[in-house]
């Protein structure tokens, strides 16, 4: 996988913020500062956006970003992310086909969260002092996302 696709670093990345375009995603950037930060879509989004639309929306950003894709229990959606290079996607553990896409991810280098990480969601605009004061404590005070090892290629 490209490393420009913000491959998730090592066992652990930042607390996972969930965006819903471009213009939230650059937002929590600006509001991380450096912090570590992992960039969690909205619920279903492969489903609805499909995962080109995430990859554009992640390589427009002036940084390479943790990031993962949720595809509920879409399974063609997901797999066609993990074929596509996404390198963390959230599957839902009760689908049929859940065996089939971890075993792809693993092939393909990624990781499959079986249920979405928690995570704090920027909602929509004006995005107010006060918003940006609860990103940046979520920052300093949500849990890592946890992420194994062999994820960060």
């Amino acid at each position: 996988m490209p490393d420009d696709a913000g491959s998730l670093p090592g066992p652990m990345a930042g607390p996972c913020i969930e965006v819903w375009g471009l213009e939230q995603a650059r937002l929590v950037l600006a509001i991380a500062a450096g912090r570590p930060v992992t960039l969690l879509s909205m619920r279903g989004a492969a489903r609805l956006m499909g995962s080109p639309w995430w990859r554009v929306l992640i390589g427009a950003l002036d940084r390479p970003v943790p990031h993962i894709l949720d595809c509920d229990d879409a399974a063609g959606r997901a797999a066609g992310a993990l074929r596509a290079g996404q390198p963390a996607i959230v599957f839902d553990r009760m689908a049929p086909q859940f065996p089939a896409i971890a075993a792809l991810a693993d092939v393909c280098g990624a990781h499959v969260f079986p249920e979405r990480p928690p995570s704090f969601a920027v909602g929509l605009p004006p995005y107010k002092d006060y918003r940006c004061r609860q990103i940046s404590a979520y920052l300093d005070t949500g849990p890592a996302c946890p992420c194994p090892t062999a994820s960060s290629t």
